[in-house]
């Protein structure tokens, strides 16, 4: 009933009627403790890999080193994933078999996944050059194109801060600008404060930028504002209000529309406004404010159309959002 062969369909059966493993459990109590080990780490190396069955591993004490002993006996394809076992356990020797997988679409996600876990901050940059570069980053296609980065990130805790904390330690500018993305596309919320940190850097802050857009986090809405404002470069403050339009809610919109009040932002502060839910409304009501009542008008008149109204008078512009005059 135990042979190799047979355990991960013993498995996945025991885990089928009890997700917390507790039932896998009670069969494998029936080994020794080592047996118990090492049967749960062939399972996971031949192709189990789940997280029920790696969190089962984690909980024994000797799994590190029967990971080890387990990676040293195969060969092959199984080499790779004894390898990420062993690294997803902490063994940081493991870490060099399991990068040579983030050369392979096949295997990159697996791979990141257990350089990730690792966590180590040679591990988290070598992940991170997956990020081809942090110009035009952002958008729904670059996460396209970084899917396997991105679920990695994902599925990983703790990574986004970690992270952004190794950026801070590394001197390479390149790869301060990808493990700041990396923190980014992991939506770790705490990673926000390094990544703010980091913006203080020119060299690195329309990365950082960057991050912040894509980490999602509305409270970094004022920040990213009076960051672009006291920012010099101008593709640099392009990165920043785009990571302003990728941010959600109120907030956000509230700090694209202050940016109307800039010669070197409106325009595109504007269009990004215009492509909000909540745009239009945030555009009338910088028509009270005469540093911001131009550019507003400009923008809902191209939104607008020939259905625009004449003028800027905001109470003409809120009867045309309601419908009445369009």
């Amino acid at each position: 009933a135990f042979g190799a062969a047979a355990e991960p369909a013993v498995l996945k059966a025991t885990r089928a009627r009890a997700p917390s493993f507790a039932d896998a459990e009670a069969v494998l109590a029936r080994l020794s403790a080592t047996e118990a080990t090492q049967r749960l780490a062939a399972a996971w190396i031949a192709g189990d890999g789940s997280d029920a069955t790696l969190e089962a591993l984690a909980a024994r004490p000797d799994a590190l080193a029967v990971a080890r002993a387990e990676a040293a006996r195969v060969d092959g394809d199984l080499r790779f994933r004894a390898a990420c076992l062993v690294a997803r356990l902490g063994g940081a020797e493991a870490a060099s078999t399991a990068a040579d997988g983030l050369r392979r679409p096949d295997r990159r996600r697996e791979a990141a996944t257990a350089l990730l876990t690792l966590g180590t901050r040679e591990a988290l940059i070598e992940t991170a050059r997956l990020v081809d570069g942090f110009d035009g980053f952002a958008g729904d296609g670059a996460l396209r194109e970084h899917v396997d980065l991105v679920a990695a990130a994902r599925s990983v805790p703790d990574v986004g801060r970690r992270a952004a904390a190794a950026a801070a330690r590394t001197g390479r500018t390149s790869d301060r600008r990808r493990l700041l993305i990396l923190a980014g596309l992991s939506k770790d919320a705490a990673a926000r404060p390094e990544i703010e940190r980091a913006a203080a850097d020119p060299e690195v802050r329309a990365a950082a930028f960057v991050a912040l857009g894509e980490l999602g986090d509305p409270d970094a809405a004022p920040f990213l504002a009076r960051a672009v404002l006291r920012t010099h470069d101008r593709s640099t403050r392009r990165s920043g209000v785009d990571a302003l339009a990728r941010l959600p809610g109120p907030k956000a919109t509230a700090a694209l529309a202050s940016l109307l009040a800039s010669s070197a932002d409106r325009d595109r502060a504007a269009a990004r406004l215009e492509a909000r839910p909540d745009g239009p409304e945030a555009l009338v009501d910088a028509l009270n404010d005469p540093a911001t009542r131009a550019p507003a008008a400009a923008a809902l008149r191209e939104l607008a159309g020939r259905s625009a109204p004449r003028g800027d008078d905001a109470a003409a512009w809120r009867r045309w959002l309601a419908g009445a005059d369009r």
